[in-house]
């Protein structure tokens, strides 16, 4: 009989992203869910989302500055590219950091700080039917899996800075031979991730260099902070090998760079500080460091002899990517994807947010919103509440807890997409 190959498996993610030349796309996604509100910006800009170490393990080095625990997830799992309507399509994403600060640990005298994470990315690409071999109706669901290990190193000295290691193991299913007994078409690779982030404090700085804290009433304070980074995502010599080692797939190696600015007014006040505006622009660019060629043999004429089939080749750690260009002055090349994102910041209880998406082929924009419990408790203790109740007092110095949604819009199959989390943060 027949043997079925459920093709759109592999179709189906290609038409989610605009590099279709890579095995495994979903490692493309952005996962944390308050980056989507900004355009899916998560690499560069600092984030207290346990997710975004998924986008770049320095964030788990800055994360590990400041608290003993981030535990991040989905809630619920997000229904993925519902304009398809595929039944059983959807992402979930689930991550834990941990945080040791040396300081206190180890009794050194430098702010440092190390960080270990975990987390797993699951992406259902949909239930199906099989008929073929047997006479009786098979359910089968492809799915990609990604387990992740990673650990990271946090510096607070003159600047805030993370650098980061991720280990990846990566499983891919997409379909099922018939006859039964021969089993899925799958396929598991190694990979790792490296990334740097960098917070530039400039009032601080200037605070520090002058000797005197730079305020403009009472105890509060300016905020001015340059926040950049780089991160090499997926990156390893093996390939997807489905069934024919010939046919092999290159990994979806990627490079992104990042430059944002945040402003705002904040308080020293109180057991911590106390942000009560801020406004962040963000700017990121991104490059699927695959590229395809052919190979030309020619004779003492010139004339071509034979040329190769199609073949990729691995490109550097900037790819096309240009900071200048790409980031500064955010302008496309053909190749690049572009991330343009804002947030606003209301005493840290209300976040709002927007971005969009611009890469060869593909175009979305993004919205979003937080809820978050720090500004809450900030709130209480300024109003002097907190001082009779001693465990609420303990709670708002030790406990966040932050809620995220946001949604893409377009005119293509990821219309409609909507993503939903929760994190808890411990200090």
């Amino acid at each position: 009989m027949k043997n079925i190959v459920i093709f759109i498996c592999l179709l189906l993610p290609a038409l989610a992203f605009s590099q279709g030349e890579t095995a495994v796309p979903f490692l493309l996604i952005t996962s944390a869910p308050d980056a989507n509100g900004m355009g899916g910006i998560s690499a560069t800009l600092p984030s207290e989302n346990a997710m975004a170490t998924i986008s770049n393990p320095g964030q788990l080095g800055l994360q590990s500055l400041d608290s003993y625990a981030h535990a991040s997830f989905y809630a619920p799992t997000t229904g993925w590219l519902p304009g398809f309507q595929q039944y059983g399509m959807s992402y979930y994403v689930s991550a834990l950091n941990l945080g040791i600060d040396l300081r206190k640990a180890a009794g050194i005298s430098l702010p440092l700080s190390i960080g270990f994470g975990y987390s797993r990315v699951h992406m259902n690409l949909g239930r199906y039917t099989i008929t073929g071999g047997s006479p009786i109706p098979m359910e089968f669901e492809a799915q990609d899996n990604s387990q992740n290990f990673s650990l990271a190193i946090g510096l607070d000295y003159v600047v805030r800075l993370g650098a980061g290691i991720t280990y990846k193991s990566i499983e891919s299913t997409i379909a099922w031979l018939d006859p039964p007994g021969r089993g899925p078409v799958a396929a598991n690779v190694p990979a790792y991730d490296l990334g740097i982030l960098m917070d530039i404090p400039a009032f601080d700085i200037a605070s520090r260099l002058s000797g005197n804290n730079v305020t403009l009433f009472k105890n509060t304070q300016p905020l001015f902070d340059i926040m950049t980074g780089y991160s090499l995502s997926n990156y390893g010599n093996d390939k997807l090998i489905y069934m024919d080692h010939a046919q092999e797939d290159p990994l979806p190696r990627k490079g992104t760079l990042g430059l944002n600015v945040k402003v705002g007014l904040s308080s020293q006040t109180g057991f911590q500080p106390w942000e009560y505006f801020s406004f962040t622009f963000a700017r990121e660019a991104e490059d699927v460091l695959v590229s395809w060629s052919t190979d030309t043999v020619k004779d003492n004429n010139g004339g071509i002899v034979s040329i190769s089939d199609p073949h990729y080749v691995y490109q550097g750690l900037l790819g096309d990517l240009n900071f200048f260009d790409n980031v500064i002055k955010s302008e496309g090349n053909g190749n690049v994807w572009l991330r343009r994102g804002w947030q606003l910041n209301l005493g840290e209880v209300l976040y709002l947010r927007g971005g969009s998406v611009n890469a060869p082929g593909l175009q979305y924009t993004t919205s979003g919103f937080s809820f978050r419990m720090r500004g809450i408790f900030h709130l209480i203790e300024t109003l002097n509440t907190a001082k009779s109740l001693p465990l609420l007092d303990f709670v708002a110095v030790h406990f966040d807890l932050q809620y995220d949604h946001s949604s893409e819009s377009s005119e293509g199959p990821r219309n409609g997409t909507t993503y939903n989390g929760l994190t808890v943060i411990l200090k």
